[in-house]
């Protein structure tokens, strides 16, 4: 018993079903929201055992596995409270039973989304994994473009922020984390521009942002030049002291072809002057010239 972890995570967006989302390549994903508790067991010490959910609600589930690691859900409207701060569980197996509580702690990311004319957008939120799975985390704004999006403190995500012209107009903006540890407000405005994988750390006093571009109805984006980035540090204009362009190899779709990349970096003195572990890059790629609009988010904390 003593090598068996378990944690608890809890979804509690607003439910709501739309009809699915259509990638670049065709590929659908469904956006609907139905609030959960997620409940992860690492080296469950039976194969087969009941899960009960005792607190806030009651749910029961038979479990049968040959992982080390299992994830099992308890989906209900219920769910759908910020405020629920834990959960009582037991588990039953034919040797041993276990009662415990788990905690739960959820953090926000609020704003209002719009195009780049400064209209409203109704944009979908969703903490995307590189795989779909049968419950996701998805918020959905309202007409005005206001939203609030929920998810759990400390775990790592990527938030998709897009509307239902995504792929035929717009193309996505990414919000990238290791995990909330605060809540945060931004307000991203959606264009034909996608920051893809982009990342951003500080080593010492210098910051640095790597990120590869793609575009609306192009296989290959233009190229971008460095007056055509601008990096923003908790709301600070950040100088771009060296502006690198790069390539990345494809494995999957495109194997064999090399994808422009680039890598920004600058000096973070006067920024970690401000005596702070929370820094929020915002990432504008913008040229008039090109029609071309993008925006992406990282958040890092320094411990």
């Amino acid at each position: 018993m003593d090598d068996m972890y378990i944690k608890a995570y809890l979804n509690p967006n607003p439910y709501f079903e739309d009809k699915p989302l259509i990638d670049p390549w065709g590929r659908e994903y469904k956006m609907k929201n139905v609030p959960f508790i997620e409940i992860e067991i690492y080296k469950p010490e039976e194969k087969k055992f009941k899960l009960k959910l005792i607190e806030p609600f009651s749910f029961e589930k038979e479990i049968k596995t040959s992982s080390d690691k299992i994830s099992v859900i308890f989906s209900d409207k219920k769910f759908g409270n910020p405020e629920i701060s834990k959960i009582r569980i037991k588990i039953e197996g034919k040797r041993f039973k276990k009662e415990i509580s788990l905690p739960l702690k959820v953090h926000k990311i609020e704003g209002i989304a719009k195009d780049v004319k400064g209209n409203p957008l109704r944009v979908y939120l969703w903490a995307a994994g590189y795989k779909f799975r049968d419950y996701e985390y998805i918020a959905k704004a309202n007409k005005n473009g206001k939203f609030t999006f929920y998810y759990p403190a400390g775990k790592k995500f990527r938030l998709f922020i897009c509307d239902r012209k995504y792929a035929k107009k717009h193309l996505e903006c990414w919000f990238i984390t290791d995990g909330l540890k605060d809540d945060i407000k931004i307000n991203p405005v959606i264009g034909n521009f996608e920051l893809w994988e982009h990342k951003a750390w500080i080593n010492y006093d210098i910051w640095n942002v790597f990120f590869s571009p793609a575009i609306v109805d192009k296989d290959i984006p233009p190229e971008i030049e460095k007056d055509e980035v601008k990096v923003f540090i908790n709301g600070r204009r950040a100088e771009i002291k060296k502006f690198t362009p790069h390539q990345i190899y494809f494995k999957g779709e495109k194997k064999g072809v090399y994808y422009p990349a680039y890598i920004l970096s600058g000096i973070s003195k006067e920024i970690l002057k401000e005596n702070t572990e929370r820094f929020l890059f915002k990432i504008i790629v913008k040229s008039e010239k090109k029609k071309i609009y993008g925006e992406g988010y990282n958040l890092i904390y320094l411990d």
